[in-house]
């Protein structure tokens, strides 16, 4: 039998992070689309098919509640047990195939059950044991956050998935590794395309996509294009599928989803305006921006909210800046041309979320502000969804020492690893409830931080001499960095931009930089020894 049950295994899949399943963001989400969402306090949440793990004991760590997951593949599954260890969360994760966790009797009853990107490339029969999850564990009034590829938006490159499959099923080397026949694979349709094929010149938004493919990691493309099944659906054929566990659409996880004056010119929003059925209403305005990938909200059970139980459920939630006020810009490009904020809402609203170092607010609070009393609720919660879906807010919670420690154990292993390697570009943040995205070249200043080393220059000859004793390499831009006066000049400017542009004090307001920095300089530089062994070059 394989374990694999076709699905890629040859090449790891990518360590990413996913903001939307963090249950305060899927929480917003309920809000917005007028449903009772979970509870805030203490959800139990299951992921099926966590992948690296990354998202899942990013929310242990830095939330309250009871978190389980499966994943079939168990290098996967040992990768985020190890996370689990490092941050000392309450996880419960197994790698277990969705057949096998199906058949459990000793599951909790789930407030939140989350798959991302598995749905569409798993067998029918896969489905089904999901399906038997949600149906047995999923209690009345809970939530499934469930991605997917979907038409029409991948009506056009379709074919070219098929393609590829069948250059490396038929025509791939044997002796070539997995990365080189997906660049063979990726060559042939290139080769194709460039020899007249009809079937470019009828679809010119191909070579796009195909461009897009080149850009991407072929870790990520082993994933996405090459397992065994690869299953396209409309929004009306899920829903159809998940109405057997008795789940009912909500809403949209991405939040600009929620926002149709950034998706849609006004003649389509006024058309959209016009369909009363929801279903079918879904249909449309996927036709309308040429939806691609969905991010879906079910149900089992909703309970919508009414008038004061609306504005009851904002005025509670938090909100933070998770960029450096700054940095945000007021235009933004969208598939409809160009979007300005508006200044006279957008100004003020920045500066309130700033205040107090970037202290987190209620909705309540953000309303009773007197620089925006010209605005009622219902504009400030449109702005801050606005915000927070183009990545610039995010809804927080009040500190808490537990999930601090946690978090601070977390991040304290993902900088070590940032010695040797930036595949994991986000640390924990208590007050985010997940992630935050943290670039490998701060991960190693932040260490240098958790040793103690306040400037710049200190931190620059501590993370220099880490590099000198245990023999790792460094590059910028494709060229080498000399170990010594070089090296320690390329940490110093880029720990002098990280402190002058704002992010430190961003990142301790957000708990990822701990209140207290004890010296750990002994501990660090022993858990620096054993990354760097043989570890490729540190591109800084």
């Amino acid at each position: 039998m394989d374990w694999a049950d076709g699905y890629f295994t040859e090449l790891e899949y990518v360590h990413g992070y996913y903001r939307e399943l963090n249950p305060a963001m899927l929480r917003i989400a309920c809000l917005a689309a007028g449903i009772q969402p979970p509870p805030a306090a203490n959800p139990v949440y299951l992921e099926l098919g966590f992948g690296q793990g990354v998202s899942i004991n990013m929310h242990a760590a830095a939330s309250d509640g009871d978190y389980w997951g499966t994943d079939f593949n168990p290098a996967q599954a040992a990768h985020a047990a190890m996370l689990s260890a490092a941050s000392g969360a309450r996880a419960s994760l197994f790698d277990e195939s969705f057949e096998e966790f199906a058949a459990r009797d000793d599951l909790p009853v789930f407030d939140i059950i989350a798959l991302h990107g598995i749905w569409s490339w798993i067998s029918e029969k896969n489905r089904g044991f999901i399906l038997e999850i949600i149906r047995k564990n999923l209690r009345a009034g809970g939530i499934v956050y469930i991605s997917y590829n979907c038409f029409p938006g991948w009506a056009a490159p379709m074919p070219i998935r098929h393609l590829m499959s069948q250059h490396m099923a038929l025509a791939g080397s044997d002796h070539l590794g997995p990365a080189a026949k997906i660049n063979d694979a990726l060559s042939y349709v290139q080769k194709i395309a460039g020899s007249g094929a009809f079937y470019f010149a009828a679809n010119p938004a191909i070579a796009a996509h195909i461009q897009q493919m080149n850009g991407h990691s072929r870790n990520y493309l082993a994933h996405e294009y090459f397992n065994r099944d690869w299953n396209i659906m409309h929004f009306s054929q899920v829903a159809t599928c998940l109405q057997g566990a008795k789940l009912g659409y909500a809403g949209s996880a991405r939040l600009l989803d929620h926002i149709d004056e950034y998706n849609m010119v006004p003649s389509a929003q006024k058309l959209l305006a016009e369909v009363t059925h929801p279903m079918l209403r879904q249909t449309v305005r996927d036709y309308i921006v040429n939806q691609q990938f969905r991010m879906d909200i079910f149900t089992r059970g909703a309970r919508r909210l009414i008038g004061l139980e609306i504005r009851h459920g904002w005025y509670q939630e938090r909100f933070t800046l998770i960029v450096p006020a700054a940095t945000i810009s007021m235009t933004h490009k969208t598939s409809t041309g160009e979007l300005t904020l508006d200044e006279k809402i957008y100004g003020p609203l920045i500066e309130c979320l700033a205040e107090g170092n970037y202290a987190a607010k209620t909705v309540e609070e953000i309303c009773d502000a007197r620089r925006l009393a010209a605005f009622d609720i219902r504009e400030i919660v449109s702005a801050l969804l606005m915000m927070t879906g183009l990545g610039y807010a995010q809804p927080a919670q009040a500190p808490d020492a537990d999930r601090r420690n946690r978090c601070r154990a977390l991040n304290l292993h993902l900088c070590q690893r940032s010695l040797s390697s930036g595949e994991i570009s986000t640390l924990a943040s208590p007050i985010l409830g997940g992630g935050k995205t943290v670039a490998q070249e701060h991960q190693m200043v932040i260490l240098a931080m958790l040793a103690g080393m306040a400037d710049p220059l200190d931190q620059a000859i501590y993370l220099n001499s880490i590099f000198a004793e245990n023999g790792g390499n460094l590059n910028r831009e494709g060229k080498p960095v000399r170990i010594g006066d070089e090296a320690i000049g390329q940490f110093k400017a880029i720990a002098e931009k990280f402190r002058n542009d704002g992010h430190v004090q961003l990142l301790s307001a957000l708990g990822v930089l701990p209140e207290t920095r004890e010296k750990q300089a002994h501990g660090l530089t022993f858990g620096a020894s054993r990354l760097l062994t043989d570890s490729p070059a540190v591109r800084l």
